[in-house]
């Protein structure tokens, strides 16, 4: 059974580096609102894909491509260029563009940005996260401990336990599974020196996806649990949609279909989207659905239609 967590892993891996507010738009521009000269424009576009929320996406990315074909006709510096590229590339792997995305990155790397430490380890991790996504491992592992020596050299500790959970991740799906618990267990000991909360829910949330794999369904719930408390400490309410699904799930296979029955009401309630929430919904399977209640299901869904 594939659990929620392995999504979820795979888009924690996207939007982790981020370095742009989301902030409200108008979704159309009127011809005088652009400067006049070309570097203006480039600037204004690239900012316009910057600012928009990640609901937005579609409007981001095709707003980083008219950044960047303005700056084919018109070439601007090489630092401007990177931001083009870096942008373009971010944007395409929200779209799910991995070709555009990976093209993007790897022209900053051999536009010699690896040599440019303040930003090879972010160029390092977005070409392991695009490759990751791709289903190409062997490129995955290549670079994600890449970016891991750049931040151990910068003694960015942060962005050291976040490629621990990256290099474990990639283990992982490669099925070396004692191989990616060690490296959970070493983003979790930096996590909890730094005394980062949602990184240690993170590394719980990877560890009990991992005990799940390897059918040790109690030792999943226990790591669920600890992610849990922590989300419910911090009002993460998306995070607590995708652990209480997920303790669903264990309790499920473990057959206590009365725990299960509580973490799926649970999910359901705390579903902030409900587009998303009815999608989940229908795609989960005859065995799990039999155990939510129909009617409380249907309220809880008409409610939040509201």
């Amino acid at each position: 059974m594939k659990i929620t967590l392995l999504v979820q892993r795979a888009l924690f891996f996207t939007t982790i580096i981020s370095f742009f507010a989301a902030i409200n738009c108008t979704t159309s521009y009127n011809q005088n609102d652009l400067p006049a000269s070309a570097s203006d424009s480039i600037t204004f576009w690239l900012e316009k894909s910057r600012s928009i929320p990640d609901s937005m996406a579609q409007e981001a990315f095709e707003y980083a491509e008219r950044a960047y074909q303005l700056a084919m006709r018109f070439p601007p510096s090489q630092s401007v260029l990177f931001e083009i590229y870096f942008n373009l590339g971010i944007q395409a792997e929200k779209v799910e563009n991995y070709d555009l995305a990976m093209s993007s990155f790897q022209k900053i790397e051999n536009m010699k940005g690896s040599n440019r430490v303040d930003i090879a380890g972010d160029i390092f991790t977005h070409i392991g996260n695009v490759a990751f996504k791709q289903g190409r491992y062997d490129i995955a592992m290549e670079y994600f401990p890449k970016g891991l020596e750049i931040r151990t050299k910068l003694g960015d500790r942060k962005g050291q336990a976040f490629s621990y959970i990256n290099i474990g991740s990639v283990y992982q799906s490669e099925r070396k599974y004692s191989e990616a618990k060690e490296q959970y267990n070493q983003s979790l000991k930096i996590y909890k020196q730094l005394n980062d909360e949602m990184g240690i829910a993170s590394c719980y949330n990877n560890l009990g996806g991992l005990a799940f794999e390897l059918f040790d369904l109690e030792e999943a719930i226990e790591y669920f649990k600890q992610a849990e408390q922590i989300y419910l400490k911090n009002k993460e309410i998306d995070r607590l949609t995708i652990v209480y699904d997920n303790i669903g799930r264990a309790f499920n296979s473990i057959g206590e279909s009365d725990s299960a029955r509580i973490y799926y009401n649970k999910m359901l309630e705390t579903s902030q989207n409900p587009t998303n929430l009815l999608k989940h919904i229908f795609q989960l399977e005859f065995s799990l659905m039999k155990t939510i209640n129909p009617i409380q299901q249907f309220i809880i869904i008409a409610k939040q239609l509201k």
